[in-house]
């Protein structure tokens, strides 16, 4: 009796087991990304752009190619984001601008060689506006002039992950991140939201800039690292909803945190894991806002870049290398992924292709692919139902 509860339990173990492994091989595959490189030197914009050597030549054109589902951007060389023979009509009356195509899921943008997304025209500041979902991570801006890189996101949601950096003249010419629009465009509608995870900025806008007009939504603003000379909850123009901004013990601001123009609701910061002494020091305009809650806590939450893994694919299989992982949040503030345990059977190493599959790396997987290990616990599993099967064949037989 005691044998036949024995098997019934192995049984459905093996069940359970088989049943989660086939869930998470299901997961894992549906989760691939599409990747786009990018190389202003060696890219032409009539190439594929998916290896390194049919690269594309502009930041257009990489998200043109991700317009349907978003995806991957690797700078795989040094990319003026400025150059007019490389964009054909940038320039307009009030500078650079530069309007990407609009694109459904969100776009990361990383290099996986340490190359760089680089302003180099030095009269007048780069615009650069997306309307869809972004998110930048292990990468570097630089400006070689006096002049700033604007990035516009018409009331969608930017997530500056980790490895961000900056090099500039001065810190003024930093990269500026707004959540709203550049033109003066009434009937706006959105709810922008702003992470800072990493990076140096110069400002950082809620809202639009000068001429901005309407704009219908509430606003957030989530800085939890980085170095800012100046937080802005709004903008030029009015703004029809509330306005956030959550601060947390990491990011660094260095001149202040303020209002800027019109906003009907209320205006909110939250400050997160200061000490009252750490919260006192914070440049914040406080007569400027409507509420300042002390005293909270709350852990960091990791940005979706810190999750993705993918091969980065050449044009020669024996030149196929695996992309660097993402530069993690503090110890202190996020927890460590699990580590997978060893497997007991050993596979035949697989063979490298330049066509392999770019997926997103599952929470817990410590190296390697998800679905090697997923197939592991698959036939570990069925090994496990092979042995009850065989065990309850030899029982009935004994009878």
């Amino acid at each position: 009796m005691r044998t036949k509860k024995l098997i019934s339990i192995l049984l459905a173990i093996a069940f359970v087991v088989t049943s989660a492994s086939l869930m998470a091989v299901s997961t894992s595959a549906s989760s691939d990304l599409k990747v786009v490189y990018l190389d202003s030197t060696k890219g032409n914009d009539n190439n594929s752009g998916a290896t390194v050597g049919k690269a594309v030549a502009t930041l257009f054109a990489a998200v043109d190619k991700l317009r349907d589902g978003g995806g991957i951007i690797d700078v795989v060389g040094d990319t003026i984001i400025d150059d007019p023979n490389l964009t054909q009509d940038m320039r307009s009356a009030t500078g650079y601008q530069l309007d990407m195509p609009a694109h459904t899921g969100k776009i990361y943008i990383t290099s996986t060689n340490g190359s760089k997304l680089i302003k180099t025209e030095p009269t007048t500041g780069t615009v650069i506006s997306f309307f869809g979902d972004l998110e930048f991570y292990n990468i570097t801006f630089e400006s070689t002039v006096s002049q700033n890189t604007n990035i516009y996101m018409y009331g969608n949601e930017i997530t500056m992950g980790y490895g961000v950096d900056a090099i500039a003249i001065a810190p003024n010419y930093y990269p500026r991140i707004f959540g709203y629009s550049a033109n003066p465009e009434d009937g706006l509608q959105g709810n922008p939201v702003i992470n800072v995870y990493s990076g140096k900025y110069g400002q950082v806008y809620g809202a639009g800039t000068a001429g901005a007009k309407l704009l219908t939504g509430d606003i957030t603003i989530n800085l939890y690292g980085g170095t800012i000379e100046n937080v802005y909850d709004g903008g030029a123009g009015n703004v029809d909803g509330n306005t956030t901004i959550n601060i947390y013990n990491g990011v660094e601001i260095t001149v202040k945190v303020a209002k800027a123009g019109t906003v009907t609701g209320t205006r909110t910061i939250n400050l997160y894991n200061f000490t009252s002494a750490e919260e006192d020091a914070l440049p914040i305009v406080t007569a400027d806002f409507d509420a300042i809650n002390k005293g909270l806590t709350a852990t960091v939450p990791t940005p979706d870049s810190d999750f993705i893994t993918f091969t980065v694919e050449t044009d020669d299989p024996n030149e196929t290398t695996e992309a660097p992982e993402t530069t993690t949040a503090p110890e202190t503030t996020t927890e460590a992924p699990e580590t997978t345990p060893a497997e007991t059977t050993t596979e035949a190493p697989e063979t490298t292709t330049a066509s392999q599959d770019t997926t997103t790396k599952a929470t817990g997987d410590s190296g390697g692919s998800g679905k090697k290990g997923c197939k592991s616990a698959v036939v570990s599993s069925l090994a496990l139902v092979l042995l009850a099967s065989t065990a309850y064949v030899a029982l009935k037989k004994k009878k």
